[in-house]
Formats: C-alpha cells, sequence, structure tokens
C-alpha cells in the first residue's frame, strides 16, 4: 500500500492507532478456532514489513513506535544494509539517518542491484508490533517505481519458522536470504505458532498476485487436527494462490522425533505421508530443506540462524530450477 508517499511493502492497513498491520484487523481478528485464537494477537506482528521510498536528501528523519516489547528495524539502501535500531516498547523513537558520503558518490553507479541503490529500505524485525508515527525527508520523496524494485514475487505462508521471529535477526531468516538470492519480492505472511490455514486466510491468500509460492505447513496444527482436518485445509491452502508454481513441505524435523512411540510422532508421520501422496504442486521432502538435526535452537522446533542459512540455500536450489 501506498501511504504518506511511502510503499508499505507486505502491508494491508495502518489502523487508527499507526499500527502497521500485514493483514486487515477484521482478518486478525477471525483467525483461529475455538481450541485456539493466538493468532488474533501474533496477527499484529509486522516482521517482514518494509517502508520504501526514494529521495535526493542526504538525511531523513523516521519516527516509529514499538507497541510490545522492544523491536528492531534495519535500514537498506537498495541491497546495502546501513544500520540496525532498537525501539523501546512504548516509547516514540526519531532515527536520524545521514546516507554515507561515499556510497551517495558511487550509487548511481552500481549497476548490479536486486533493489535500487537510491531507494531506501527499512525493514521491521522482531517483535514486529511497530506503530508509524511519521517521516520527515526534509526535501522530496515518492515511493519507488516498478523498475526499482525486482520482478518476480513469492508469497510465502507458514509458522513462526517461515516468518523469522525466532531467528535472532530478521535478516538472518530463510525469507530474507532467499529474497536476495532468488532477487524476488517475499511477501511473508505467515503467522508465528497459529498457521491453520483457515478458510478466511485461504481466501485472503488468494487475493494476492504472485509468480511463485511456497507453504511450510503443519507443525502448529499437530496438536489441533486430525489427519483428516490437516488433509481438508492443506488441500484448501494448496488451491489458495494465484500462481501454477506451488512449492511445499510438511513439518520440519523436531524434536518429536525424538520420541517415536508418541501420538504426535504418529500424526507428524501421517501429515508428512499426505503431503508426500499430493502430486498436483511441487512438494519438497523436510529433510531436504533441514537435514541437520543440530540446526535447530535448543528448543528442538525452531532453525538456528545457521539452519535459517540451511534452509534458504536448499529452498533457493529447488525454487531456481524453473524460475
Amino acid at each position: 500500500m501506498i501511504y504518506d508517499d511511502i510503499e508499505f511493502f507486505n502491508v494491508e492497513e495502518i489502523n487508527k492507532q499507526g499500527n502497521i498491520l500485514r493483514f486487515k484487523e477484521d482478518l486478525i481478528q477471525s483467525l483461529g478456532n475455538s481450541a485456539h485464537t493466538r493468532g488474533r494477537f501474533y496477527g499484529y506482528r509486522a516482521i517482514g514489513v518494509e517502508l520504501r521510498f526514494v529521495t535526493d536528501s542526504l538525511f531523513f528523519d523516521l519516527k516509529l513506535r514499538s507497541d510490545k516489547e522492544d523491536s528492531k528495524v534495519y535500514v537498506f539502501f537498495g541491497d546495502y544494509m546501513h544500520q540496525a535500531y532498537a525501539l523501546k516498547e512504548g516509547v516514540i523513537t526519531n532515527l536520524h539517518v545521514e546516507i554515507p558520503e561515499k556510497f551517495l558518490k558511487y550509487r548511481d553507479v552500481i549497476k548490479e542491484y536486486t533493489y535500487h541503490p537510491r531507494m531506501v529500505r527499512i525493514v521491521i524485525g522482531y517483535s514486529g508490533y511497530v506503530s508509524y508515527i511519521g517521516l520527515n525527508t526534509y526535501g522530496n520523496r515518492r515511493p519507488p517505481l516498478k523498475e526499482e524494485l525486482p520482478r518476480k514475487s513469492l508469497l510465502l505462508y507458514g509458522s513462526s519458522i517461515s516468518h523469522g521471529s525466532e531467528a535472532l535477526e530478521y535478516i538472518n531468516s530463510y525469507a530474507f536470504i532467499l529474497s536476495r538470492l532468488l532477487k524476488m519480492d517475499v511477501i511473508n505472511k505467515s503467522i508465528p505458532g497459529s498457521c491453520q490455514a483457515e478458510e478466511i486466510m485461504c481466501k485472503y491468500l488468494k487475493e494476492i498476485p504472485c509468480d511463485v509460492a511456497f507453504t511450510e505447513f503443519g507443525v502448529n496444527v499437530l496438536g489441533l487436527y486430525s489427519l483428516e482436518e490437516y488433509q481438508k485445509h492443506l488441500d484448501l491452502l494448496l488451491n489458495s494462490f494465484q500462481t501454477k508454481q506451488v512449492y511445499f513441505t510438511s513439518v520440519l524435523d523436531n524434536g518429536n522425533l525424538l520420541e517415536p512411540e508418541s501420538l504426535a510422532y504418529k500424526k507428524m508421520m501421517e501429515f508428512r505421508a499426505y503431503a508426500e501422496s499430493i502430486r498436483k504442486h511441487a512438494y519438497i521432502p523436510p529433510q531436504e530443506l533441514l537435514d541437520d538435526f543440530s540446526s535447530l535452537t535448543a528448543d528442538f522446533l525452531h532453525p538456528s540462524d545457521y539452519g535459517q542459512m540451511q534452509i534458504a540455500l536448499n529452498l533457493y536450489h529447488r525454487l531456481n530450477e524453473k524460475n
């Protein structure tokens, strides 16, 4: 969306409180089922959102507020990272950013790029409960033009693993790394802890134009869905993308593998077997994405930053075959 002469990438709405939202608020408040509604809280996280603009000014002031917990934001000039900033909870923070002299000197001669070097990108990281207060560029500004952006986009839907909310830094998440590798915009619509492929979510995903789609589905519903419910929602999800280029995986390796007699292990294997049986779309076995158990963090669920990089590289090789 375009607001205040800024492109708010991966944003559907800025509400009255200034909260930057990846989904419309009425959708967020409809997420989940009677047993699990935490998506109505996590849906407010703007992790993976970017504020993008182009200006001739040498500096600018951006005011943001982190509403719950502290948040990280990262400033990029095109592909080039400038600096990371911390937003304190409940405090309006003014980011005064000056474009380095050497970058100003050479940015117009850079020929190879994914994002045009003149474009300022403010990337929102963890915890992501961020509100926009205002921007002063002390001169002109405009949203980026089509030719200043990647030509293709990847739509991503999954759990916290795909959202990147458990990575130490969002820019170390597989979603962010994959964007650079593929030279695509990644529209990250993952929901941490609440990836349930509800009908209202699938209907929303169907409205998003994209060139390629990837979904990681299953770990958040191991304790919520029966095998029949998993089948129903996975089928619904895979038919919810505008593109024919749909890739998907099931539950990635996690601590359930250490308890082969447990119900969670049994369901995990059943979910995987059903996903593998689908022939309409390109299934990627979980072990092809994360093949090293020590790439998990000590919770035996979330990939470490090293694990995130593994997923990014392995997924890149699969997606790059046809795209």
